[in-house]
């Protein structure tokens, strides 16, 4: 429940953040200045939110914190979430929480 209550809070904040968080991702790939705005907000956050979403994980072989931190990379990555976003900040985050949830097994 933890995990999916985390990722519908995320996908909300990306939702309502959206066209100014869209064009600095984007712009950030050829404007340095806007890479440290980044690199001093949203990316701590997002690195702040994937360590707590794999703590649960953390008892796991080496292996499968491996695929539960890629899939948790995935789950919080907001172009990920620009692509699920037509199904709703609901049902999105229980589509990346079951792949985060399979991820030790895959």
């Amino acid at each position: 429940m933890r995990l999916r209550t985390a990722l519908g809070a995320v996908y909300a904040w990306y939702r309502e953040t959206e066209p100014m968080a869209a064009n600095i991702l984007r712009d950030a790939e050829v404007v340095p200045a806007l890479g440290a705005v980044l690199d001093r907000g949203l990316r701590p956050w997002q690195a702040a939110v994937r360590a707590t979403l794999e703590a649960p994980f953390t008892g796991r072989d080496e292996s499968a914190r491996r695929r539960v931190a890629a899939a948790v990379r995935v789950a919080v990555d907001f172009g990920t979430w620009r692509g699920l976003k037509s199904l709703g900040d609901h049902e999105a985050a229980e589509l990346g929480a079951r792949l985060v949830e399979a991820a030790p097994a895959a």
